[in-house]
């Protein structure tokens, strides 16, 4: 590989059939020409042609105080951190040192912060113009858009789900009389509520909840009944949606009346509703879980469920990360964990937790600039701090992921001969064409093969999953 302006060549040797280089002698900012040649393990026997690449430029406004304050290498979760830096207008991957992988180029027409990386590569996320993020999309890591949304006041949250459709949050308003306790509020006012729709991969609406239909105008919180700018009411202000496919259940954390809701798809009912009982008119749990201005809820595999409490209207307040065990039968509902985060850890707004693979639990802090993980004795492993000049960035979001390719495999074929420009193999009408699929990627994927020979097209021949980190043989007749 050679720096293409100062000309200097690093030479890379490795024996793996699949390689990621890591090394630190990439730049930010240059360009680079790389040349890949086979061996026999004494001459080189043929090289690919050249290629070149290019790596932006990291953006003026990039984090430039960014601190490992804790890290135990043996017990930190493999992996990098996609982190939203939603007040700067793009999202980065930055490794477990807080080194920057990849940024969202700011350069391109999307202003776009991640929330989710795909099984394909792609990552959705939501995208803006000015202030006010409006758009959900899916793009590539390349910038390239796969998907966005058509209709228009997309907020806080953009998710693809296993169906391969897409949920997001959309504002909408409905004219009524102003509550009590809205001081300066005109007699009937604009009540801003939520929609949540749910698209088709060519953008068709397919399912559409509409909160005015299902939610009471008396079921509102009187500490969080402002005016914004005198033009409407921020009534609801939901902040995440969670589609749970095994029980066809929607999950949505509502941040002004400090609740949490379960959502039958099929008939858009709400199964019931999680928090301060004061802002409810019929509680369905007799316990009252005393959460406030919470964000992101997530449904865990043991059918609990995990959020972060801001705890912005308690005393004192105090930020946590919660997670509830419920029982939809009886009904009741435990805290069966909760972490409580330092005074200097406090966020009003954002934030998120999340339960690892392994049982250790990721916070990003919000307003603070913290992201923490915990290992399963509530002990610190990894803490980093991020901040632009002494002024800490706010971190919505951080996904944990093994790397930013969740598919990549090569392919061994058995008796390979030829030169690579005009690869053949020569087999015998009582021998099989035998290769070896192997699976380097984070997640398993389906392969398709296909196979020209002398006498036929192209055809269609065989098909074959292949689980992650894991290699299949197949034979051809």
């Amino acid at each position: 590989m050679t720096d293409i302006e100062s000309g200097f060549t690093y030479n890379i040797s490795d024996n793996s059939n699949c390689i990621v280089y890591e090394g630190e002698d990439l730049d930010w900012g240059k360009s680079y020409r790389w040349t890949v040649c086979g061996s026999d393990g004494i001459d080189t026997v043929y090289c690919f042609d050249s290629l070149s690449f290019s790596i932006s430029q990291l953006p003026t406004n990039f984090p430039n105080n960014i601190n490992l304050l804790e890290l135990d290498e043996d017990d930190y979760t493999p992996g990098i951190n996609l982190i939203d830096y939603r007040d700067l207008g793009f999202s980065v991957a930055l490794d477990r040192y807080g080194s920057p992988l990849w940024f969202s180029d700011v350069e391109n027409e999307v202003k776009f912060c991640a929330i989710q990386i795909l099984p394909n590569g792609n990552i959705t996320g939501t995208g803006w113009e000015g202030q006010f993020y409006n758009t959900g999309y899916e793009i590539s890591l390349d910038g390239e858009i796969i998907f966005f949304t058509i209709i228009d006041d997309l907020h806080h949250d953009f998710i693809k789900t296993v169906k391969n459709t897409y949920f997001g949050l959309f504002k909408v308003f409905q004219q009524h009389p102003a509550p009590p306790g809205c001081g300066g509020c005109p007699s009937t006012i604009s009540w801003k509520g939520d929609r949540v729709v749910e698209f088709g991969e060519m953008g068709n609406v397919i399912w559409d909840w509409n909160s005015f239909d299902h939610i009471s105008l008396e079921e509102y919180n009187p500490y969080d009944v402002s005016h914004w700018n005198g033009t409407y009411l921020d009534w609801l202000h939901t902040n995440s949606v969670f589609y749970d496919a095994v029980t066809n259940t929607v999950y949505l954390s509502i941040r002004n009346i400090s609740r949490i809701i379960k959502i039958d798809y099929e008939t858009g009912d709400v199964i019931w509703s999680l928090g301060e009982h004061d802002f409810m008119l019929d509680p369905y749990f007799p316990e009252e879980i005393s959460n406030s201005r919470q964000h992101n809820v997530i449904k865990l595999e043991n059918d609990n469920i995990i959020f972060f409490d801001n705890g912005t209207h308690q005393t004192p307040q105090i930020s946590s990360c919660v997670e509830v065990a419920i029982d939809e039968i009886s009904p009741s509902v435990e805290v069966v964990w909760e972490y409580i985060l330092p005074n200097s850890m406090f966020t009003s707004s954002n934030a998120e937790c999340e339960r690892l693979n392994n049982e250790h639990t990721l916070i990003s802090t919000g307003s603070s600039g913290n992201i923490l993980e915990l290992n399963g004795d509530d002990e610190i492993v990894w803490h980093l701090n991020v901040k632009l000049d002494n002024t800490p960035i706010k971190i919505m979001r951080n996904e944990r992921i093994p790397n930013l390719y969740p598919s990549a495999f090569t392919i061994i074929i058995q008796d390979y001969n030829g030169e690579v420009s005009d690869p053949f193999v020569s087999i015998d009408t009582s021998h099989n064409l035998r290769i070896n699929m192997v699976n380097k990627g984070w997640l398993g994927d389906d392969f398709t093969f296909h196979v020209n020979d002398y006498f036929y097209e192209n055809q269609e021949i065989d098909s074959l999953f292949v689980d992650k980190y894991s290699t299949a043989p197949l034979a051809i007749d």
